[in-house]
Order: C-alpha cells, then structure tokens, then sequence
C-alpha cells in the first residue's frame, strides 16, 4: 500500500475532520467543527490514484436538523450503529443520521426569467434578439422537497460553451457580446445529494446579425472585390495591350519608314549613280579604243576596272537595301535567290524548299518576310558554326510556315538573351518584332550541341494598317 494527501484543494468540505465512518453505501462520513459532511470513498481513491482532479462533497448542518453544526473532537466524536445509522458528538449533543434515507429525487429545473439588456422578457418561448442586443441573462431555479439550501446547478450554451459551466448555488447566468446566431442555452441541478436532473431546461436563443454582419452583405462585399480585383486586372491587360499595340505600331512604321527609305536609296543608285557609273565605263572604254597609245590605255583599263567594279558593289548595296527581284519577280523568287547566293557565298551547305507564297501577302510585308529570313541566315553564318542548314517555306490553308534549321553549335536559353539584340544588324530580337509585327508566332528550340531551330507561324490573307 501507499499514502496520499487528499485536502480541500481536491474537494474536500474541511481539513479539519473529528471522525470517519464509513456507511454500507461505500461514502464516508465525517464530522468536523463546521458541520457533518460525506464523500464517496471511490471519488478519494481516484484522486489519488490521479484518475481524478477532486472529489464531491456534501454538508449538512442546522438547516438539515441540526441543533448545531458544530462537531467535537476528542473521545469518541463519531460511531456506527448495527442498523447502519451514524452517531456524530456536537456541542448540543448527539446528532442521527440515516444514510439510507437519503433523497433520490431527481430535481426538475425552471427557467423563471430572461432578461436582454436588462429589459425582462417572456420566458419559455424562443428568445430572439434584435440586431445589436447582445447582453442577456437567465435566471432559473429547482425544487427539492428536502434539502433546498443545498441545490447546485450546471449550465451550458450550446454554440458558445465547450462544456458544462459549475454555477455552485448561483441561480443566473450572464452572457454579453452574443455573436449572432442560434443557441439552446440548458441548465440541470443536483438535489444537494448528489443526484442530477435527468432532463435539463432548455431555452432557444437566435441573436439576429447587424446588416454589416449578415452573409448576403459579407457575399455581397466579397463579390464586388472580386470585381474591383477583376476590372483591375482587366484594365491593366488592357493597358499592357494598348501599350503594347502602340510599341508594335511604332515599331512597325519605324521599319516601313526605313525599308521606304532604302527603297528610295536603291532606286537612286540604280538609276542615278549606277547609270553614270555605266557611262564612265562605256566612254573609257571607246576612249581605249580610239586612242591606241600604250600609256593611255593603261589608264583607261584601269578606269574602266574601276567602274566595273563600283557598279556591282552599286548593285550589291542596292540588292540589299530593297532587292530588285521582289518588285519584279515576286516573293518565292526573290527568296530562293537570296537563299542560293548566301549559299555560295559561305562555307555552309544550304538547301531550300520554298511553296509558292506570292500574292499572299501585301507588299510591305513580303519585305518583312524577306528580312526575317534573311536575318535568320545571317544568324546561321555568324553564330552557329554550321555546316548545313535548311529553309523551308509552306504554304497551309490558313497560314504560311517558315523554318530554318541548322546543324550548329547552339545555344542555351541564357545565351539566347545575350544575343537577342547583338551587333551587326537585329539578331533575334529583330526577327520576333518583325514577327510581332505581322501578328504571327515563332519559336526557337535550341540547344547546346544540338543546333538550331527557328520556326515562324503567319497567318496569311491578313492586312495590316500601318
């Protein structure tokens, strides 16, 4: 076996005890100077055991019958009878009790009152509280033909309390600040015995919500930030698209106003400085002939070398500046001509397989096109260290696919940004506005070691304003 301390802390009714006795029922009873009081021998031994926080215990005093509660120590203070009753030594002499005659009536519990804001209202019927009343109280009571005085309640509001409140004697519970919404507050009672009610009062409680509180209102605000958020987020794609619809349109009129540009410059050297050039080679050349002298036909050799040699470079800037072809024998032939003379002109091998594409397109874009593969090629030749590549130009029902592959070098996404705008001309940055420009798409898939692949998506029979 073992001790252990169970006091007034636990429970008990008084740490001063004259006598125990212990009755057929398993509780123990013990006088003090305050009066005669039980607990149940069980209760004492889980709360040692720590099975249990406290125990339960019950007085009895004057009110009960007593000539006096106080107890006396010292001698003999208590006793148990053959017939099971208790004798306990006061200072009015002796008091009898029967455990058996014990009460065992369950006590039925009343609501009497409801108070909300200290105004009364009706009891017994649902209790509903308007907007902003949020303080109530409820008074209820129990009846016990035999011990009154020593009546305990228990109470909960369901909704609100996580378990049952101890209200001791206390006859009221108070609740302030309600939130809205539905309660059954219910209260039971012990019949000073230790036996509970069986069946609790209840009262039903609605506390009506504030319009601020209500869930239309709440959806309501909910919706429209949803739609402040939404017509936000709407006015910035919108803005972003304007924003960017004026950069293409600049970025498209800046283009056309130099491609303008270097069609009148082509023009002006074929036909002006191209014509004179010619001129000065056909005259030196007369002058040649005319003039048999060795030292003067040396010279005139030279001039006429010279001229000839202006003119194709003549020819070069202005093929470059706006290829004649294009105007003269339209798109697809001016492509595979273009094609073919990077081919020779480099050490990569260039095939090509171009759909007829002419009439497609308005003219202003044909030469948008030219220049995206153009660019492209010299994408090839300067960066990718290829020996081979492709052009390929298809015709579909509702678009024309460019791709131009190459068996290079390649690059990783990271140098791919480097380049996008290097030296020399637009890179690949240049091809996605001239892409963007036209209102197509295009893709690059690239690789380290595994070369190249541009591949350009336009939609075709679309006029575009400037």
């Amino acid at each position: 076996g073992r001790f252990a301390s169970v006091s007034a802390r636990q429970g008990l009714y008084n740490d001063d005890i004259f006598s125990i006795l212990e009755d057929d029922d398993g509780n123990l009873w013990m006088n003090c100077n305050t009066g005669v009081w039980r607990t149940s021998l069980e209760q004492i031994n889980a709360v040692a055991d720590g099975r249990r926080a406290s125990v339960e215990s019950f007085a009895y005093g004057t009110a009960d019958g007593m000539l006096s509660s106080e107890g006396v120590g010292g001698g003999i203070a208590g006793w148990k009878m053959q017939d099971g009753s208790l004798w306990f030594a006061t200072i009015k002499g002796a008091v009898v009790i029967d455990p058996r005659r014990r009460d065992a009536m369950p006590p039925r519990v009343l609501i009497e009152r409801v108070t909300v804001d200290r105004g009364p209202i009706a009891a017994g019927t649902p209790v509903r509280l308007a907007p902003g009343q949020e303080n109530i109280e409820i008074g209820y009571t129990a009846l016990s033909w035999q011990r009154p005085h020593a009546i305990r309640f228990r109470y909960q509001m369901t909704g609100l309390d996580s378990g049952w409140v101890e209200a001791g004697a206390r006859r009221t519970a108070y609740y302030t600040h309600l939130p809205p919404g539905s309660y059954t507050f219910s209260v039971i009672a012990d019949n000073g015995e230790g036996v509970w009610s069986d069946t609790a009062a209840t009262l039903a409680i609605v506390v009506a919500p504030r319009l601020y509180q209500t869930w239309w209102f709440m959806g309501g605000i909910a919706i429209a930030l949803i739609a402040v958020v939404w017509g936000s987020v709407r006015y910035r794609i919108a803005q972003m698209r304007r924003a960017q619809g004026a950069q293409q349109a600049f970025s498209r009129q800046l283009i056309e106003l130099q491609e303008r540009e270097r069609q009148r410059i082509a023009a002006e050297l074929h036909d002006s400085l191209g014509q004179s050039l010619l001129v000065v080679k056909n005259r030196a050349l007369l002058g040649a002939m005319a003039q048999p002298g060795p030292q003067a036909l040396t010279h005139f050799q030279e001039i006429g070398a010279t001229a000839a040699q202006t003119l194709e470079e003549v020819r070069a800037i202005s093929y470059n500046l706006r290829p004649h072809h294009l105007d003269q024998l339209g798109l697809t032939t001016t492509l595979g001509a273009m094609i073919e003379k990077v081919g020779k002109s480099a050490a990569i091998h260039i095939t090509s397989e171009l759909d007829d594409i002419d009439g497609l397109f308005p003219s202003s874009d044909e030469i948008t096109i030219y220049r995206i593969i153009q660019e492209s090629l010299n994408n090839v030749l300067k960066h990718s260290h290829a020996t081979a590549a492709d052009v390929a130009v298809r015709s579909h029902e509702h678009e024309v696919e460019i791709v131009i592959r190459d068996n290079g070098q390649g690059f990783s996404p990271r140098e791919s940004r480097d380049q996008a705008a290097g030296p020399g001309g637009f890179g690949l940055k240049g091809i996605a506005e001239r892409v963007q420009m036209l209102g197509g798409t295009h893709t690059i898939e690239s690789a380290a070691g595994y070369g190249t692949t541009i591949r350009v998506r336009i939609e075709r029979g679309v006029r575009r304003e400037t």
